[in-house]
């Protein structure tokens, strides 16, 4: 769901090796996207709940394509999971019931680092709205 300019992640090293920091800005319409997507995955996983997702790894043989399961489920309408989300998010994004607004923190409990996450309220993330922020 990372459309660009919405979205960065890095890293830089600290003055006192080994102690670096992390950051990951997004901007409020990613963050609102992500929401959205999770509350209606968690919406299909409450109608169908997923399977052991790992056991088609298994029967899948070396050397051969990889077959990667998409069932139909009667609960989503007929439909593949992706497929039912996919069909749920213009309603659930329209819905009024879901809000994301600009914030920051500070996650000091990194192994070898300090984390910071924003959330920044612009169209597109830039320097220039990055070092404003």
């Amino acid at each position: 769901m990372t459309s660009r300019g919405s979205q960065s992640d890095g890293y830089f090293l600290g003055k006192i090796p080994p102690i670096f920091y992390n950051f990951s800005f997004e901007t409020t319409r990613h963050a609102y996207m992500n929401l959205v997507f999770d509350a209606a995955m968690d919406t299909a996983d409450a109608l169908v709940p997923r399977e052991n997702c790992g056991d088609w790894l298994l029967r899948n043989k070396p050397g051969q394509p990889l077959q990667i399961p998409n069932p139909l489920y009667p609960e989503l309408g007929g439909l593949t999971r992706m497929d039912w989300v996919e069909q749920q998010l213009p309603g659930m994004a329209n819905s009024g019931d879901y809000h994301v607004v600009e914030k920051w923190s500070l996650h000091r409990d990194y192994r070898f680092g300090i984390g910071l996450h924003a959330t920044i309220d612009v169209p597109f993330l830039t320097i220039k709205a990055v070092i404003a922020f």
